[in-house]
């Protein structure tokens, strides 16, 4: 699993143990960091060498807010902005979660719009609705070629896109083995069974 935390450097534990690793790897770089699982937990690594430099900041946190979504990485120069992840591997089943958490960190109080891709391709647009707004966005995807690709793009010249984390997980080749290859699936929501109460 590759767990990027966006905004950040060093190793912090936090969210369900695991560890997370600053993002300086992954923004255009000459450092460098692995990713590893280490028994039952998960090592989260920076985006500093996935996606070309954008800033980073430290959001208004309130309490219950997970470690992960303390921080963010935002882009207010260019229309687009990408995170590439190359030597996933071809061929493989990968969950691809995104997830974005305003905590108003620019002080304006007015959070952002913005589209979300994934491998050139609209995955869906983030709408944050209030200071403490955010949004999760979760698929199952059948890798095509080695490299996989998530962008965010502006939709209106002042909202400006940001990120607080990525993550990409191999599954298992039986898991979702139902689903249609050609078409990714999309997370709509959760559901406890047997109640079908909203998780």
């Amino acid at each position: 699993p590759l767990n990027v935390d966006c905004g950040t450097t060093g190793k912090t534990a936090g969210y369900l143990s695991m560890t997370w690793v600053g993002d300086e790897q992954y923004v255009k770089s000459s450092q460098s960091a692995t990713a590893r699982i280490e028994v039952l937990s998960m090592i989260w690594v920076g985006d500093g060498q996935y996606v070309k430099p954008g800033q980073s900041v430290t959001g208004q946190i309130e309490n219950g807010v997970i470690g992960p979504l303390t921080t963010l990485r935002y882009f207010p120069d260019q229309r687009k902005n990408c995170y590439s992840f190359p030597g996933v591997g071809q061929g493989l089943k990968i969950l691809v979660r995104a997830w974005f958490y305003y905590g108003n960190y620019d002080g304006l109080s007015s959070p952002p719009t913005f589209d979300l891709l994934f491998n050139g391709n609209n995955w869906g647009t983030v709408f944050l609705s209030g200071d403490s707004g955010s949004a999760l966005y979760e698929m199952v995807y059948v890798t095509k070629v080695d490299e996989v690709s998530v962008c965010l793009a502006r939709t209106k010249p002042n909202d400006v896109p940001f990120i607080n984390s990525l993550e990409i997980k191999k599954l298992e080749k039986d898991m979702y083995d139902h689903m249609d290859t050609d078409r990714p699936l999309h997370l709509s929501g959760r559901y406890a069974s047997p109640s079908y109460s909203y998780v």
